[in-house]
């Protein structure tokens, strides 16, 4: 027995090293799957992501004029509006006209921005959510600055630094470039919608803030958009 001792020795030490292993092996599994650096911070929202189609009645779901708290200032523009100098016309197309346009769009999710692509005019819109705010000297552009955070499953977007225009083609609901637009994108029961609150905030406009809704289904892809000036607003026409 004495001259097998360090054969036995040997062999419980390579037994015990094999059991750490495999100990250890498991170990590693295990926390790995636990690890939330490892998880993908986009798994519970790949319900909002894809692409989405607007109906085509969803312009027609706009508040009327006479249904929003409207100022004097805000409905002198109204009064004031001239049908063949709308921006669209000119191919100059911001966000309030894109949000409810009947055409798809595609919601693209990361884990520090959210990228969406409108057919309409080709446009992307980028939704910063590393918890950045908005710069100080904001220049209004079409399509504004957006920052992004979630509760719980629900996107909600704070966008400003618009370039005023209107929310509507027929010259009702303008917005100046001190507006601010809430979005609460979300996912309906069914799960097979997507729901879009759409609240503005224009103290330049509006006495109070308002809202509108809309409901998007599953689109196929996005098709090339194409626009073309109106011959009266083209170079050289004038």
């Amino acid at each position: 027995m004495t001259g097998n001792q360090p054969v036995y020795l040997l062999l419980i030490f390579a037994i015990l090293s094999i059991s750490a292993c495999e100990s250890s092996e498991e170990g590693i599994v295990e926390n790995t799957e636990k690890d939330p650096v490892n998880a993908s911070p986009t798994d519970n929202h790949s319900e909002l992501s894809g692409l989405w189609y607007n109906n085509p009645g969803a312009t027609r779901n706009w508040p009327t004029t006479a249904e929003v708290p409207i100022t004097p200032t805000g409905q002198r523009l109204v009064d004031s509006w001239i049908q063949d100098e709308d921006p669209m016309l000119g191919c100059i197309i911001g966000l309030g006209r894109i949000v409810s346009a009947p055409f798809p769009m595609e919601l693209l999710i990361d884990e520090d921005r959210v990228t969406i692509l409108y057919e309409y005019d080709h446009q992307i819109r980028r939704i910063y959510m590393d918890g950045r705010d908005h710069p100080d000297d904001l220049y209004p552009t079409l399509m504004g600055h957006s920052v992004g955070y979630w509760e719980n499953s629900t996107l909600v977007v704070e966008t400003i630094g618009l370039e005023g225009s209107y929310f509507r083609p027929s010259g009702a609901l303008p917005y100046s470039d001190s507006t601010r637009v809430t979005e609460r994108y979300s996912s309906l029961p069914d799960g097979k919608q997507l729901q879009i609150e759409f609240t503005v905030t224009d103290p330049n406009y509006y006495r109070e803030p308002w809202s509108v809704t809309w409901t998007y289904s599953p689109a196929v892809e996005i098709l090339e958009y194409r626009c073309i000036v109106r011959e009266h607003l083209a170079p050289g026409s004038q």
